[in-house]
């Protein structure tokens, strides 16, 4: 099985020791923020991980227990995915901010094949669109690295080049499918890309989660089936975008008084 390139082996241990001290919470919470320090030391450093360390500690130490549950109402209430059994925590910007906008704002041009599929993909009722988006683009676009389609470990492609090229990876099949959701109508404010892990093999992965008539569900090039966002056995979500903001995805358990 083949897998996006999101690189989530750390090599510096250290951050995970200093976040391990830093809560001292139950073992279970701690294995949680050990799998998010692992994406984002490696991925961005060392010390962008410390300055948003300082920024989580914080909010723990002085939000505390009392306000744990306030996060799962928050979570639940909100126009925001509840999926695979976790909770957003907001994260501003977050890192790959700048390339999820770039490609997010990106024009799609119709024509050919693609301008063939969305005329008829107007025709379907949107949870319809949604299963007919997913298994399209999975047929029409093969998975290939980054490292092969462009001499790079990650680069986030617009949607245009990847149905030109007709090759990408994970994200660039949810890219792809984002923006033909937003030329069949789907609001922009429920469409989300999620980066996690795939649990089945335990590579990285991206999926796209989209609400279609008061339901969200998940769209996955490696399955024509749209996936169940309550099940928690196959994806593990690790940092959420919007059109707007972006969320840490945190799995979805109250905090014990000490």
């Amino acid at each position: 099985m083949q897998h996006c390139n999101i690189n989530y082996l750390v090599k510096n241990y250290f951050a995970v020791v200093v976040i391990t001290l830093v809560y001292s919470l139950k073992k279970r919470l701690c294995r949680e923020l050990a799998e998010f320090t692992v994406l984002f030391t490696k991925k961005y450093g060392l010390n962008y991980f410390l300055a948003f360390l300082c920024l989580v500690s914080g909010v723990v130490l002085f939000a505390g227990p009392a306000r744990a549950s306030s996060i799962d109402t928050v979570a639940e209430t909100s126009a925001t995915p509840d999926m695979f059994g976790t909770v957003l925590v907001a994260l501003g910007k977050g890192p790959k901010a700048k390339e999820w906008a770039s490609v997010r704002q990106a024009p799609l041009s119709l024509n050919g094949d693609w301008a063939r599929f969305a005329g008829e993909a107007q025709l379907l009722s949107p949870l319809e669109r949604v299963q007919a988006v997913n298994s399209w683009v999975n047929r029409q676009i093969s998975y290939t690295k980054d490292s092969y389609n462009y001499g790079a470990l990650d680069h986030w492609a617009p949607a245009n080049v990847t149905l030109a090229s007709r090759r990408g990876d994970c994200e660039d099949f949810a890219i792809v499918k984002m923006q033909l959701l937003k030329q069949l109508g789907f609001d922009e404010a429920d469409i989300f890309l999620v980066l996690g892990r795939e649990l089945v093999s335990g590579a990285d992965h991206a999926v796209l989660i989209v609400r279609a008539n008061g339901k969200w569900v998940g769209l996955d090039n490696f399955t024509n089936t749209l996936l169940d966002t309550n099940d928690t056995s196959y994806f593990r979500p690790v940092i959420t975008y919007s059109s707007t903001k972006s969320w840490i995805n945190g799995k979805k358990t109250r905090f014990a008084a000490k």
